[in-house]
């Protein structure tokens, strides 16, 4: 038989005389190391979730990626890529850019007048008088440019890239600058091979302010940005001697940097000198020395230079 022991719980009787004993308050390392165990439980928590996660994270990644170089590359990169450097293939990439671009054009107005009643177009074959939708259909199959064999791969593989219809028109606002390719079709394709098919090598004002700035200089004040390309070691000294002529030392941590460049044919006397920290003049020369090698640039090649944000 239990025997009531006087707590509530025996005697509902006594609960008026239970007395509730608070818990001790904690000092404040006991608090300290409380949270610390709190946190590293919370980071353990997230480290599993993101390892249980991390294919997921990392299909993802790729995509954003992916999608970031579409958007930024545009047109360039795009045409570069079916290209592989092959000239003969541009030129078969921006023929078909044309051929679609003026047929799409023409086809677009003579719609339009033959609706508005302007113009009047019969089939020879039939004697039949074509519709406006017919007249459209006969302008698609315009063909403005010849694309050679050599050059079909090319053709080929840009109509099978995505979003081709927007290319189109950037082709035509890249490649033109303005002109009207419809009435100037043959400086569209110049004009549109040589801004992809030219290799062009670009300063930053973010990571190479001091360059960019004397580069940014050199152009304003009719220094060329096509620059020629020179391989001989002795010439590239030889122009670095005359266009360095005269120049004061620099102060201690800087370099003296030149545009145009000793390594191409158009350095040596004459070139916009400017003092610039040693670390951006050897960015340029590990961005120079790439350049050239990505782009197999031999003596005389021609190349674009650009300052960038």
């Amino acid at each position: 038989m239990s025997t009531d022991c006087g707590c509530p719980a025996c005697n509902p009787v006594n609960q008026r005389n239970f007395e509730y004993i608070a818990p001790r308050k904690l000092t404040l390392k006991e608090r300290i190391h409380k949270q610390r165990i709190e946190n590293l439980a919370a980071s353990d928590r997230a480290f599993e979730y993101v390892k249980a996660n991390e294919a997921r994270y990392a299909e993802h990644r790729a995509s954003i990626l992916s999608e970031k170089k579409m958007a930024k590359t545009g047109l360039l990169d795009s045409i570069n890529d079916i290209a592989s450097d092959v000239v003969d293939n541009v030129i078969g990439a921006v023929k078909q850019l044309g051929n679609d671009f003026i047929s799409s054009q023409q086809a677009m107005l003579a719609e339009h007048l033959a609706n508005k009643g302007v113009i009047q177009i019969t089939d020879t074959a039939t004697g039949k008088k074509l519709l406006s939708e017919e007249v459209a259909e006969r302008y698609n199959d315009t063909k403005t440019f010849e694309i050679l064999n050599s050059e079909k791969d090319g053709a080929n593989a840009i109509k099978l890239m995505p979003a081709y219809g927007p290319l189109l028109l950037a082709a035509e606002t890249i490649g033109t600058k303005g002109k009207n390719v419809v009435k100037d079709p043959e400086s569209f394709v110049s004009d549109v091979v040589d801004f992809i098919a030219k290799p062009k090598i670009a300063f930053s004002k973010t990571h190479t302010p001091n360059i960019a700035e004397n580069i940014e200089n050199a152009l304003k004040n009719g220094a060329p940005k096509t620059l020629n390309r020179v391989t001989n070691k002795s010439e590239i000294r030889k122009n670095r001697r005359k266009a360095l002529r005269g120049m004061k030392a620099p102060d201690k941590g800087l370099s003296l940097d030149e545009y145009p460049f000793a390594s191409s044919k158009q350095g040596g006397e004459g070139a916009f000198v400017k003092p610039v920290p040693v670390t951006e003049q050897n960015i340029q020369g590990g961005m120079l020395s790439s350049f050239y090698k990505k782009h197999k640039l031999n003596d005389g090649d021609n190349f674009d230079v650009e300052v960038v944000d």
